[in-house]
């Protein structure tokens, strides 16, 4: 489940009995930017919505300004509910509170997956990273995540306004920077790697976190330093590899080399090959001036996360087999509307001839993507319990078919509702919200299309 929606049901937690309201979140399911704030304050408070007050309009101005609004921007009030102060204002949050809601705050963190988290004050920092003394200078950077100033600080504090607006518009030069640098393959597939490879990490370091929490936590940080610090997250690989081999090696054996040495014939030699490799990497990291290639950061990650998989025999393979599962079928009343992309009907004649549409529904929750091929076949993607349902239409005119001839919804709820415009390729394959897993490019590829004629 939406760990969003099933938050949004909470109620037996601390600040119920106040009588205050939920608002702790509002924005895109795949934001480019999670903004974590502090606490609902009176006005959201009434409107149930967080960063709607005289801090939220703030906020809005300032990333208007820099141009923040151009990317995908979530809000997350990491305690839920307003604290009632005397006569039922607001005040800070205890400890306690931010202790509370924490768990739920970091698990739908990790859920967006941002690029960049912006912290606005201590609260913020406090409930991500659980370090209410550490890393309390403004406009450092703590992996993925920036740290500025609360916007509430900023309305009693009108000339630190500069400072906040460098911090905001720093992660816009990085995001920038990060569009500039992405790689379009031969088929124009735009950052269609990348986005697997971070739902493979988050996979991955559940599976650990379930068996370690504190292992997980670690390996979420490393991961947030790869592009951001490279250095930073190769050392601290390095650490981390130590705290694993401290926990089974006898405290008279000193150097991480000599405890790996102490480990020969008794693990895999692969296993013995890559702890060596992340040794060398953090010495490498520590004594190195120069800043090292966030690529070699990203495969010291990937051997250090194979090397917990098999600490804890978690089945990597099995999560990539998983992930890479074709959509399922759901049985329907309409059985001969359904198909299984690359299912047992085999591999279609290869035929270039595509034309591809999409919808964005309400909120952008619900997205659907449908493709017409050559012999008038429309295949249309709908998202039902997080399970991709393919609806076939036979019977359509390839080269007279026209977006406003089709509308998504008659199949699925009985009634068609949805308008659809018609893509290119290259925004067929890039269109992936929520949960939804496109499938588009399983499909040209089970039929024997050649991408790269694609465009």
């Amino acid at each position: 489940m939406n760990p969003i929606d099933k938050y949004s049901k909470l109620c037996d937690d601390l600040l119920s009995a106040e009588g205050t309201r939920l608002a702790f979140f509002k924005g895109s399911l795949r934001p480019d930017v999670l903004i974590v704030g502090e606490a609902p304050g009176p006005d959201e408070n009434i409107a149930g919505v967080p960063f709607v007050g005289r801090s939220g309009r703030l906020v809005e101005d300032v990333t208007a300004r820099v141009g923040l609004d151009n990317f995908e921007i979530a809000f997350l009030n990491p305690v839920f509910r307003m604290p009632p102060g005397i006569n039922a204002t607001f005040r800070k949050p205890t400890r306690e509170e931010i202790e509370y809601y924490r768990p739920m705050a970091q698990e739908i963190r990790t859920f967006l997956a941002p690029r960049y988290t912006i912290l606005m004050g201590a609260t913020a920092r406090e409930a991500i990273f659980a370090k209410s003394g550490e890393y309390g200078v403004r406009g450092a950077w703590i992996g993925s995540s920036l740290l500025t100033y609360h916007p509430g600080f900023i309305l009693r504090n009108p000339g630190a306004i500069k400072s906040f607006e460098q911090d905001i518009r720093s992660v816009v030069v990085k995001l920038e920077l990060d569009d500039s640098n992405k790689s379009i393959d031969a088929a124009g597939n735009i950052n269609f790697q990348e986005r697997h490879q971070v739902k493979m990490d988050l996979e991955k370091i559940k599976a650990i976190s379930e068996k370690s929490e504190i292992y997980g936590k670690e390996l979420e940080l490393i991961r947030g330093h790869v592009s951001s610090d490279p250095n930073a997250s190769i050392i601290k690989s390095r650490k981390v590899l130590e705290m694993m081999l401290a926990e089974h090696l006898p405290h008279h054996v000193r150097t991480l080399s000599d405890q790996i040495k102490e480990l020969s014939g008794t693990v895999p030699e692969h296993i013995e090959s890559s702890m060596h490799f992340i040794r060398r990497n953090g010495n490498t990291a520590a004594h190195s001036s120069e800043q090292l290639n966030s690529s070699f950061a990203r495969q010291n990650f990937e051997v250090l996360l194979s090397l917990f998989c098999w600490q804890f025999q978690i089945d990597a393979d099995e999560i990539e087999a998983r992930e890479d599962a074709e959509p399922k079928v759901v049985t329907s009343h309409h059985p001969d509307q359904h198909m299984a992309i690359g299912g047992t009907h085999g591999p279609m004649e290869s035929n270039t001839k595509v034309r591809f549409f999409i919808a964005n529904a309400i909120y952008k929750t619900w997205p659907k993507i449908a493709v017409l091929t050559e012999d008038g076949t429309l295949y249309s993607e709908y998202l039902a319990w997080n399970e991709p349902t393919v609806f076939k239409r036979s019977g359509l005119d390839f080269n007279t078919f026209e977006a406003k001839d089709f509308f998504f919804g008659g199949e699925e709820h009985g009634s068609a509702y949805q308008p659809i415009r018609e893509v290119s390729y290259r925004d067929a394959i890039s269109f992936e919200l929520t949960r939804q897993s496109n499938w588009v490019n399983n499909y040209l590829i089970g039929r024997g299309t050649d991408l790269s004629t694609l465009s």
